[in-house]
């Protein structure tokens, strides 16, 4: 039963929308449906004189119709069809720049066709996945590690600290070490160790 002036959904669709992954999933379910790399889905552009080879890139949206395509095909993966009666939840950066989270409520309302959106801060969503809603989350991703001290749902803006030094930053400096260093194979023979 519905009051009136609200909307009845028949599915909640959830995407937690990342720099290295996009994750779909039906509100209710304990992990999601589809996960795709925004890695593969996006040819390297070129933009104001700087290459972005993903859509996102350190949290940000760069790249619109991309983005709109990635999430497309999570509503295909999770068979959700956007002329029914469906709501989104997405998650966001919590320092994501104001026009990003227009332009995601947009592309949700007038191309994915939902009839209610909403746009959930990520730290708060991680305590409340967990059934709390005080605590400090520190999130590292693809391309932001961030710091959040949440207090009864709400983040505590003044003190949050963010971070563009994040997963594929370590990946890439773990890669120039090994590529530099030479692994001595020598060792064990030379110590009398067998390999077994």
């Amino acid at each position: 039963m519905t009051s009136q002036g609200s909307t009845s959904c028949d599915v909640t669709v959830v995407i937690d929308v990342g720099t290295g992954y996009v994750r779909g999933g039906i509100a209710g379910e304990d992990t999601p449906r589809c996960e795709l790399s925004t890695l593969q889905s996006s040819p390297v552009k070129e933009r104001a004189g700087k290459e972005y080879p993903t859509p996102i890139n350190r949290g940000c949206v760069k790249d619109w119709d991309t983005v709109e395509s990635l999430l497309r095909t999570v509503y295909s993966s999770l068979d959700v069809d956007p002329d029914s009666q469906h709501a989104l939840l997405l998650t966001r950066h919590v320092q994501d720049p104001v026009t990003d989270a227009d332009k995601f409520v947009q592309l949700a309302v007038e191309k994915l066709g939902a009839s209610a959106v909403y746009l959930g801060s990520q730290p708060v969503l991680t305590l409340y996945a967990n059934g709390c809603t005080d605590g400090v989350v520190v999130d590292c991703g693809e391309g932001v590690t961030q710091v959040v001290p949440v207090y009864q749902g709400y983040t505590i803006d003044h003190a949050i600290r963010r971070q563009d030094l994040a997963g594929r930053d370590v990946s890439l400096r773990l890669q120039t070490l090994l590529a530099t260093r030479r692994p001595n194979t020598v060792q064990g023979k030379k110590s009398g160790v067998v390999p077994g």
